[in-house]
């Protein structure tokens, strides 16, 4: 029989979990490979991933995660400010290489963006369970 926390958590956070998660792996292998593949230090990529965490838990602020008495579920809903966080980290992203490309040489752009993006898929996560267990912790 599935446990009660599985039947009132909305499938589509379940589903973004899953998504964050999986991004979360493969963007930390590869940003890995090109670590190993070029002759960056370790420092930078750890950095990377480091930032990458504190945005994606400052993003996480675009979920609003809430108790929805009619269907009895917790639930998801995105806020003004977090549209708002979301539309300036999209910005961030896509001109990330302009950014840092003064810092860092080109070639290890690559192993430190994967390593951000891998940060904050799992900031994004944790923020994100963080959420629903407090909700569950309250019913």
């Amino acid at each position: 029989m599935e446990n009660k926390s599985r039947k009132i958590v909305n499938r589509k956070i379940k589903v973004k979990l899953w998504v964050y998660f999986l991004v979360f792996i493969i963007s930390l292998i590869l940003s890995m490979f090109h670590f190993a593949k070029g002759s960056i230090s370790f420092y930078f990529p750890l950095g990377g991933f480091i930032v990458g965490f504190l945005i994606g838990h400052i993003v996480s602020r675009i979920n609003k995660v809430t108790w929805d008495e009619d269907s009895e579920i917790i639930d998801l809903k995105l806020d003004k400010l977090g549209i708002l966080i979301l539309v300036v980290y999209m910005l961030f992203v896509i001109f990330k290489n302009v950014l840092i490309e003064d810092i860092v040489h080109l070639h290890h752009i690559s192993s430190i963006s994967l390593a951000v993006l891998s940060g904050t898929m799992l900031g994004h996560a944790v923020a994100l369970r963080k959420k629903v267990s407090k909700i569950y912790r309250m019913l």
